[in-house]
């Protein structure tokens, strides 16, 4: 292994993402979580922190409360704005007439396989060297998982009856996946599944996410602004109802939820990226002058790659070293956070 480099991702908790999450949580008044928090109040409590205030409002205690009482049964309001944020990056993502707030991407993923399941398909396929969270839900769903070693198979192989998860940037390297491997799986008739959970955590980029046959988008706050302890920012945009997440409209945290909305709106999708892109290149600069390896920054700020044809330029001794980030057969995989850590004054 190579000192401060780790072979699986880790978020890095930026210092600015911190600052948002506490004054978003100081703001909050006790009466939000009231049956009977008047919306008036709570208002005035979060003027500091929104221009606009972002929950819903209902009449339902009107015999006690004047001017409404906050909703938070409700969250159309704040998905509605986050929604709007991340439609600058991801094309049309109003299409999606489903969407569910999750405790980060993962259990949304879950809930998504169950659905899939359900509807008849018991096929997932996915790259070598892909997030290995899709393969291990659907084993224990009972589902057969089909892993193929390069874009180019894929698309050669793809098959109508079993869904594509897909991740881009793509977890097997951080790097975009070029864009006509989606179309060509769409415009063979295989459904996809787009999960964008790096989206943000790079230069800036447009996702098309226009063909019908992506099912479904998946996002996460967790790489681009490192809030994956909070199990938070995770958000699923779907195409067809799914039945298993109508209850996240009650067991949703309304408290990570306006931190998430206030990160999007606050920081935006590349203001990090472009502000610690020093960090990812001077710590690779770093470690290949002193272990003489040839890692390339990825698209996907925390992460460095090589490539496959660079393999054999290195000599034996460190071949060994870097054996433990090898994902799939051929592409290999460092995730820079602690460098983050050791270097970024927070």
């Amino acid at each position: 292994m190579i000192p401060g480099v780790l072979d699986t991702v880790y978020c890095y908790l930026f210092p600015e993402t911190w600052k948002i999450m506490k004054v978003v949580e100081e703001s909050i008044p006790l009466w939000m979580y009231r049956l009977t928090g008047g919306s008036r109040e709570v208002k005035q409590a979060l003027s500091n922190v929104f221009e606009d205030y972002p929950l819903n409002t209902t009449d339902k205690y009107k015999e006690w409360v004047t001017g409404g009482t906050v909703d938070l049964d409700n969250h159309l309001g704040v998905m509605e704005r986050i929604t709007t944020k991340y439609s600058e990056i991801i094309h049309p993502l109003n299409d999606f007439e489903w969407v569910y707030p999750g405790a980060g991407s993962s259990p949304l993923i879950f809930h998504l396989l169950a659905y899939l399941k359900e509807k008849g398909y018991d096929t997932i396929a996915t790259i070598a060297g892909e997030y290995a969270g899709y393969g291990a839900y659907a084993n224990h769903l009972g589902m057969k998982v089909i892993i193929h070693n390069s874009f180019l198979d894929a698309v050669e192989e793809g098959n109508e009856n079993t869904v594509w998860f897909v991740s881009n940037p793509s977890a097997l390297n951080g790097n975009f996946v070029h864009p006509t491997f989606i179309t060509s799986l769409c415009n063979k008739g295989v459904k996809v599944v787009l999960d964008l959970s790096y989206a943000g955590s790079t230069h800036p980029y447009t996702y098309d996410v226009s063909n019908e046959n992506i099912l479904a988008v998946i996002l996460s706050q967790s790489k681009p602004y490192g809030v994956f302890r909070f199990r938070m920012g995770g958000f699923l945009y779907s195409r067809e109802e799914i039945p298993s997440l109508f209850g996240n409209k009650w067991f949703k945290d309304p408290l990570r939820m306006l931190q998430s909305l206030k990160l999007v709106e606050d920081l935006g999708f590349h203001f990090l990226y472009r502000k610690y892109k020093y960090v990812q290149e001077e710590s690779i600069a770093k470690i290949n002058n002193e272990y003489e390896l040839p890692i390339s920054p990825s698209d996907a700020l925390l992460i460095g790659y090589i490539e496959p044809s660079d393999i054999r330029s290195i000599d034996v001794k460190h071949r060994s070293m870097i054996e433990p980030y090898l994902r799939g057969r051929k592409h290999y995989r460092f995730c820079l956070t602690p460098h983050f850590e050791w270097r970024v004054d927070d």
